[in-house]
């Protein structure tokens, strides 16, 4: 019988078959073909089929556990954290290669995941972007765990080892949602604040004051990411008991006066939110200061009762937007006293 000796580069894996010259043409490594130490003499087998199977397995595995959990308004440890431990368990288990490739495919796998999510609008791109870095940790610890599996069953039967993990898996974070890591519901309002000061007079700045849909420059990006759109607004906010409405891409808020001191105080609570960020607004309020030669400490305050858990993981995000948010509104309003000051000064 004829066997055939493989010859491979042991760097590249290129074959060295029939070359006239001892040297690999694609990395440049010499070999000896009487020395089996120089080159890789076993078969080739398709690499890929070392890791693309589990990567499906673990990318199917997330967005069902993803979206049921979704469905189910889960917002807490279940589903930030058991799902990416779940699909980095699924990774070591269903993965044969090496550790570097592993952690990549990773990273490719939960980016994939909630790139689908964002797609399939369970999620917007900012709850999606925080999801991402909330999910790194766990989804390591589930590496670490699902290596650590596959090599406790690599003596069992090859169907236990393909079929009854997998099943498992995707049960696990339906189990922790009904076990009660489903995230409580959160009743506690929190407020976030943002003072500077500004060149103008506490007059000034009371005529000049708007709400985020009123200021004309371009958001930073991260409240492009953060917020709908707004298309419009109608309404006043002149007197207690008015009311504006502004229309978003994705819904609409509107907010009623509740307090008003000229020069002084300007506060409202929200009365409809039909869009679903990642907080429930509740109020909020500017409060004029003056400061003496002409300039105003402005102190703008969000109120808002959170949605989702763990706190550790969204709370920095949240403070991030609202004071994002905050800056913007008083740039706008700077820029407002800015232009009127310009137009005093070139008139006749």
């Amino acid at each position: 019988m004829h066997t055939t000796i493989h010859i491979r580069c042991l760097n590249c894996q290129y074959n060295l078959a029939d070359l006239r010259d001892h040297k690999c043409p694609e990395c440049g490594r010499a070999f000896d073909p009487m020395n089996y130490d120089t080159f890789d003499s076993r078969p080739p087998f398709v690499y890929w089929t070392y890791w693309m199977p589990g990567m499906l397995a673990a990318a199917m595995i997330g967005l069902i556990c993803f979206a049921g959990l979704y469905t189910l308004n889960s917002s807490g440890w279940a589903i930030w954290v058991g799902v990416p431990v779940v699909m980095g368990t699924g990774l070591g288990i269903y993965c044969r290669v090496s550790r570097v490739l592993l952690v990549t495919l990773a990273v490719f796998v939960i980016g994939g995941v909630i790139t689908s999510l964002g797609i399939m609008n369970f999620a917007g791109l900012f709850c999606a972007l925080i999801l991402f870095f909330v999910t790194l940790i766990p989804i390591g610890v589930g590496l670490f765990l699902g290596t650590w599996i596959r090599l406790g069953l690599k003596d069992h039967d090859p169907l236990f080892r393909a079929y009854l993990p997998a099943i498992l898996l995707v049960l696990t974070p339906f189990a922790l949602h009904f076990a009660g890591f489903s995230g409580k519901a959160h009743t506690t309002e929190l407020a976030v604040t943002t003072s500077r000061i500004v060149i103008g007079t506490p007059e000034d700045v009371w005529e000049t004051l708007m709400f985020f849909e009123d200021v004309g420059t371009t958001p930073p990006l991260l409240m492009r990411l953060a917020l709908p759109r707004p298309l419009y607004s109608t309404g006043s906010m002149k007197q207690v008991g008015d009311r504006r409405v502004c229309v978003y891409t994705k819904g609409k808020l509107a907010k009623e006066i509740v307090e008003i001191s000229e020069n002084s105080t300007l506060a409202f609570r929200v009365v409809e939110q039909e869009f679903e960020p990642a907080v429930r607004l509740t109020r909020g309020q500017f409060l004029l200061e003056p400061m003496g030669n002409g300039r105003t400490k402005i102190s703008l305050t969000t109120n808002y009762i959170p949605v989702h858990s763990p706190r550790f993981a969204w709370r920095w995000a949240e403070i991030a937007g609202a004071k994002t948010l905050h800056t913007h509104v008083i740039n706008g309003i700077e820029s407002q006293i800015f232009l009127k000051d310009m137009a005093v000064a070139t008139e006749p």
